[in-house]
């Protein structure tokens, strides 16, 4: 099994997102629906959390091989926080939610996420949508001798 390294680009990058307020967690989860349903439970009231940008077991076997890893992103701004004001909302506005959901997102990774990691010498390969992960390259996470 490949080692950890400390203190490489990623995760130096994902630790200034971190300090940003943007949950960045590396190797969360097994896959990516049980890590898209579990990262809301991943907020705390020490601050406002802007959103989050992870990678899950799966991708890091990716890691491992290429250098490189899908990450995934999203805004906690959106939605309520508690589950009951979500259910009260009508149809309607559930909907304006999850629009208002996929823009702050895109804004979010565009002008929050992305400069973080091309800062810390990561290349981000993605095509400013919401149903597209980023790829992103260039990663010194792992040391295999």
């Amino acid at each position: 099994m490949p080692e950890i390294v400390e203190n490489t680009n990623l995760n130096q990058a994902f630790a200034v997102l971190e300090k940003n307020g943007i949950i960045a967690w590396q190797n969360f989860s097994c896959c990516g629906t049980c890590a898209s349903a579990e990262i809301w439970d991943e907020t705390d009231e020490s601050r406002e959390w802007l959103g989050h940008v992870f990678y899950h077991e799966q991708d890091a076997k990716t890691l491992t091989e290429a250098g490189g890893t899908y990450v995934a992103f999203g805004s906690f701004l959106a939605y309520p926080r508690d589950e009951r004001d979500w259910e009260a909302l009508s149809e309607v506005r559930k909907e304006e939610s999850n629009e208002k959901h996929r823009e702050l997102s895109v804004a979010l990774m565009k002008d929050c996420i992305a400069p973080v990691l091309v800062c810390y010498g990561l290349r981000v390969d993605w095509n400013g949508r919401f149903d597209t992960r980023p790829y992103i390259d260039g990663v010194e996470m792992y040391n295999i001798p």
